[in-house]
């Protein structure tokens, strides 16, 4: 967690995020599902992965000034990834997705609009996504709000993190 700060703060996350995920996305050979997900084949999971170049449109935003605007963007990117899931070649008739709140409230949309069909598997644990989030926020905002009380309170919050499998067939 603070590993991920510490790399933001410094701008050593572009080497993270341009340069080692790239190679790991290759040599594990990960199938992109829209611009938030990619599928690992390795484990039948879905997992949160986004390219650095998808990265930009939502650095844009700020996220505490603008927040609904940053909320509804990263939402129908998500919304727009899961709808991809059953359209991405993944010969499995069923995928896991390890996710919060969040993701779980768009995926119960995209249950009743008969897009996707999941089940719960298990909880799995409160925990707090703060790489996952920051990955979300330039550089430069993170300085911006380094004092800021608000920014560090949804930064930090602890989310309800869930394994749902996604049925494809």
């Amino acid at each position: 967690m603070l590993n991920y700060i510490l790399y933001k703060l410094l701008g050593l996350n572009f080497v993270l995020e341009a340069i080692i995920m790239p190679l790991f996305r290759f040599i594990f050979n990960f199938k992109k599902v829209g611009v938030f997900f990619s599928y690992f084949p390795l484990f039948n999971t879905v997992v949160q992965d986004i390219k650095w170049r998808d990265l930009k449109e939502f650095k844009s935003i700020d996220c505490i000034f603008e927040r609904e605007k940053f909320k509804e963007k990263v939402k129908e990117a998500i919304k727009n990834s899961l709808a991809k899931i059953k359209e991405a070649g993944i010969k499995k008739d069923r995928v896991l997705i390890k996710t919060n709140r969040f993701v779980f409230d768009i995926m119960e949309q995209l249950k009743k609009e008969g897009i996707l069909e999941f089940e719960k598997v298990r909880e799995y644990k409160t925990k707090r996504q703060v790489s996952e989030k920051l990955q979300l926020v330039s550089t430069a905002k993170v300085y911006r709000y380094l004092l800021s009380k608000k920014f560090w309170q949804w930064i930090l919050r602890k989310e309800e993190i869930c394994v749902y499998e996604i049925y494809l067939k």
